[in-house]
């Protein structure tokens, strides 16, 4: 099943959809989408004050 990403920028992602878009597609090997997963991680780390 294909993940359906939120049509919007990271930036307006919800919490819940950061985390669902990273947990449901932290393993895909297509390098595309794992640059996604690595924004949306990003995106989540900066708004708890991780990744400033």
């Amino acid at each position: 099943m294909t993940y359906a990403w939120p049509n919007k920028i990271i930036a307006e992602f919800t919490d819940d959809e950061l985390a669902d878009a990273i947990q449901q597609n932290e393993t895909d090997r297509d390098p595309v989408t794992r640059d996604l997963v690595r924004d949306c991680t990003s995106e989540w780390e900066r708004r708890r004050g991780i990744n400033a």
